[in-house]
């Protein structure tokens, strides 16, 4: 299904599910300027304000019960180097079958 920008901009600015008018709330964060105007620079290319972008966002989490998106800290160098070793199976040991069997060769090692 596509929905148009109009669609959600009327949809989103102050209207409920049944097409009334629900009760307003007044939100007030602080950004700072330079992601304030890129914003409302996007918004203006999709034909919609701040509000039904802020809106957008806000039904979105109620909707996935979360951040819409992913919220992730890079790996560092190290964590990145270690993936790569074990996708090349590099510094990897052997399987083992029981934690005894696993803890006779650590023992091994030591000595």
């Amino acid at each position: 299904m596509m929905i148009l920008y109009n669609d959600i901009t009327k949809y989103y600015d102050g209207m409920g599910k049944e097409g009334m008018d629900m009760a307003q709330a007044t939100i007030t964060f602080k950004t700072d300027q330079e992601t304030k105007e890129a914003a409302q620079e996007i918004c203006r290319l999709l034909g919609i304000n701040m509000t039904t972008a802020i809106n957008l966002f806000l039904h979105q989490m109620i909707w996935r019960k979360g951040i819409p998106f992913d919220v992730v800290l890079e790996p560092s160098r190290e964590t990145k180097r270690a993936i790569l070793e074990a996708e090349q199976g590099i510094g990897l040991s052997r399987p083992y079958d029981t934690v005894e069997e696993l803890m006779e060769d650590i023992r091994r090692e030591k000595d």
